[in-house]
Order: structure tokens, then sequence, then C-alpha cells
């Protein structure tokens, strides 16, 4: 009998672990990013579980990922002209593949009277009047929708890499942007992101593709960042993105 009740003991002591390897085990993930209209955006960044980028959306919207990092419970979304977006992963009970459906929301700037068959430099001109008042100013550095084109650079820190007061490093595998002189307490302190008015947490110059970008804007120290621009915490630099325009 002894034997017996060893035998079944570890009969069921097998079942649980393997049930708790199973549960633990990378299980793959497909999703849709869309837009509030039902449609699919491409190029859309999705990252999990320890800000890893697991996928980007091809031309429907869609991605797959093999294998999520163990634990995962969410994807974080994010795309030049759309607000951020976390969505919950949809646990798939009898299979391996569990999905995931993201709406993203347009960044939308008002603006009354604006037609959209309006030449491109008329059009920056009313959506970033901002910028071009600010540019006019002179007290950050500013790169044109004209000369991102004319660098013909497929990274964005090749767009930026000639900015005076600016260095590209080598951080984690990943080509990333520091302003000269503007450390705080480390030498290697990234700059603050922001994309269309909007602040990003641990943006990366890498997350930014040449071709969805329509002006940027680039301040080394507090006193000559737009106060529309600053954070309650120090930064090593602001980055201001403006997503491209049509045209």
């Amino acid at each position: 009998m002894a034997t017996i009740h060893s035998l079944r003991f570890a009969f069921v002591a097998s079942l649980i672990a393997a049930t708790s390897l199973g549960a633990q085990a990378p299980r793959a993930l497909v999703g849709l990013v869309r837009d509030s209209s039902g449609h699919g955006i491409p190029g859309a960044e999705v990252r999990a579980r320890g800000n890893v980028v697991v996928a980007i959306s091809n031309d429907s919207g869609r991605f797959h990922v093999a294998q999520m990092p163990i634990g995962a419970r969410g994807v974080f979304v994010r795309r030049l002209g759309f607000a951020p977006q976390r969505a919950p992963i949809q646990t798939n009970a009898t299979g391996t593949t569990d999905s995931v459906d993201v709406v993203l929301v347009a960044v939308v700037q008002n603006l009354p009277g604006l037609v959209a068959q309006d030449p491109h430099d008329s059009l920056s001109k009313k959506v970033l009047a901002e910028f071009w008042e600010r540019r006019a100013r002179g007290f950050g550095k500013f790169v044109t929708r004209e000369e991102i084109e004319r660098k013909g650079a497929s990274r964005f820190v090749d767009v930026v890499r000639s900015v005076s007061g600016l260095s590209i490093m080598s951080y984690r595998g990943r080509q990333e942007i520091r302003f000269r002189g503007a450390a705080i307490g480390s030498a290697n302190c990234p700059p603050q992101y922001w994309v269309d008015g909007i602040p990003l947490e641990r943006g990366s110059a890498e997350e930014f593709s040449p071709e969805n970008v329509e002006a940027i804007e680039l301040y080394a120290s507090p006193a000559t960042t737009p106060p529309q621009f600053s954070t309650r915490s120090p930064t090593c630099g602001t980055v201001i993105i403006w997503s491209r325009l049509p045209g």
C-alpha cells in the first residue's frame, strides 16, 4: 500500500509540475493595431514586459510574436501621430497562442478652415505654426522636413548627427542621442522625448523613422526649452518630434 501511495503522490505531483510549467512556458501572440474607425495601422511598435520591442505591425496593422516574454499580461503600443496605448492580452485557455486588439487614438490638432488640398508648405505653416515661430526665435536646434529629405538618412540619429551640441553614442546595442554637457549625475543621461505634444516615458531615438517625421526640435537645457515642454523632474535635454504631414 505504501508503494501505491507513493506512486499516486508522484503522479499527482508530476501533473501539478507539468501544469505549472505549461502556465509559465512562453506563449505566442497575434494582434491587431487599428484606429478608432477600425482601419489597421502599419508601423506601430509593440512593446512587452521589460519595455522590450517584440513586434512591428504590418501594412494591415497585424503582428505576430512567436514567443512572448514569460509573465507578460499586456502590451504597450506606440506610433507617431497617435497617443500611446496599453492593452491587456486575451489568454487562450485551450491553445498556446493568445491575442490582443489595440485601438490607437489619433492626435488631432484642431485647425478651423484647414483643407487637405493645401500644398505641403502651406499645411506645415498652419499645423506647425508654433514650431516655425520658435525656429525664427532661434533658442534651440531645428530640423525641417526639407532637411530630413535632403539628408536621405534611414535612421533618426543620422538625421541629427551633424547638429552642434549633440553626441551619438552606443547604449545597450542601440544608437542614442545625448546632449553634450547636459548630464545629471551620470554621463549617460538620456533626453526627454515628446511626440506631437505628448511626453514619452523612456523614449529612444531608435523608435522613430525619418520617413514618419515632419520636424524636430532639440533643446539642450531647461533655460531654452519652451515651458509647455518642461517636466517636473530634471532632464538632460529635450527632443520634440512632429509627425509627418500629408503631401
